[in-house]
């Protein structure tokens, strides 16, 4: 249904009328308003009331839409058509489409540009352009149009019966992404910090992911069914300085002190205000002393020397050899008559 011409009929702000917007489609997509399309309302005397109207407890909208130069696409814009889009006016059966709904939405605006829904209903119908059609406005036979009344098909013919349909694009994004974050990912952290099963918590996160991504991808597909988008502007948080304005004096710090009230012009005789004293910047602290030794920690005392085994073997007294066996570890150096020995046994030495 790229470029083809759309009529787009809802009620008004009021209830009482409709509003007629004529529209051109791009694709599957919300048509857009197209201003230089010359379709209007055609509501001469002597034509069958439009608007609201009741019908076997039923509230219809019927409307007499009158267009010019429907195939002349060159006001439209620049529209991308081809031949099947433009009418017949010899054609006998000249195909279209119809659509309604939703139901479950009521749509009441007096602008032509307003937001429209997704159809719930569809069909199409083959209708008699000669009949449809006059060369100028005077030529419209207002009474031929008065006598359709009756709710049966004139100069038209139902083609194929309707159709429901469903934005189902809506619903299942909202249903992936309200699982994963209600479901899915409340379930990994049971099973990390409950049951400890951290293989369980992997799938779940990897079940989570996959459905976030799908849920994207459905809300990214619903997203290009409509025409709709906004920009969110923030302002800048009024707490924020410039760093680049300092008055024009670069002592001044980011933060400073506010102003002092003006004193009050009428001054009370009874209770007098002090006058307004201003304050002293406050000095910053003395910084800490160097880091040192403790004055009342002693301290540690260096370790001291240990003598070599020679030393400490010329220390100990020296015995004579009695005939005993002393046992022998470690041979230090020979002397005359014996050989000096040192067992585990302290203070003992071979002369």
């Amino acid at each position: 249904m790229s470029g083809a011409l759309v009529w787009v009929v809802y009620r008004n702000g009021d209830e009482k009328g409709v509003t007629l917007s004529p529209r051109i489609s791009t694709g599957h997509v919300e048509p857009t308003h197209n201003a230089d399309i010359p379709c209007e309302l055609n509501d001469q005397d002597g034509n069958t009331p439009g608007g609201i109207i009741e019908h076997n407890g039923h509230k219809i909208i019927a409307v007499n839409v009158r267009c010019r130069d429907v195939n002349h696409r060159a006001s439209f814009g620049s529209q991308s058509l081809d031949a099947s889009a433009k009418l017949d006016f010899n054609n006998e059966a000249q195909p279209f489409i119809f659509a309604v709904g939703p139901t479950d939405r009521h749509l009441l605006s007096d602008s032509k540009s307003a937001g429209i829904r997704r159809h719930s209903l569809y069909g199409s119908f083959t209708l008699d352009i000669r009949a449809a059609s006059v060369n100028t406005s005077h030529d419209i036979n207002q009474p031929a149009l008065s006598s359709v009344g009756s709710w049966a098909p004139k100069n038209a013919k139902l083609v194929v019966e309707p159709h429901k349909d469903l934005d189902w694009s809506g619903p299942i994004h909202s249903l992936l992404m309200c699982g994963t974050f209600v479901v899915v990912f409340p379930m990994g952290v049971v099973f990390l910090r409950v049951l400890e099963k951290v293989r369980w918590h992997a799938y779940m996160q990897g079940v989570g992911t996959v459905l976030v991504a799908g849920g994207v991808g459905m809300g990214v597909y619903a997203g290009r069914e409509y025409n709709q988008v906004s920009i969110p502007l923030l302002p800048p948080p009024s707490n924020l300085t410039n760093p680049f304005n300092r008055n024009r004096n670069p002592n001044t710090p980011a933060v400073s002190h506010p102003p002092l009230p003006a004193p009050n012009p009428r001054p009370n005789p009874l209770h007098p205000r002090p006058p307004p004293t201003l304050r002293r910047p406050r000095t910053p602290p003395p910084l800490p002393p160097p880091p040192g030794p403790h004055p009342a920690r002693p301290r540690p005392r260096p370790p001291r020397p240990t003598a070599s085994p020679r030393r400490r073997a010329e220390r100990l007294p020296r015995l004579p050899l009695l005939g005993r066996l002393v046992p022998q570890r470690h041979v230090w150096r020979h002397r005359g008559r014996g050989v000096c020995c040192a067992g585990r046994v302290a203070g003992l030495e071979c002369a």
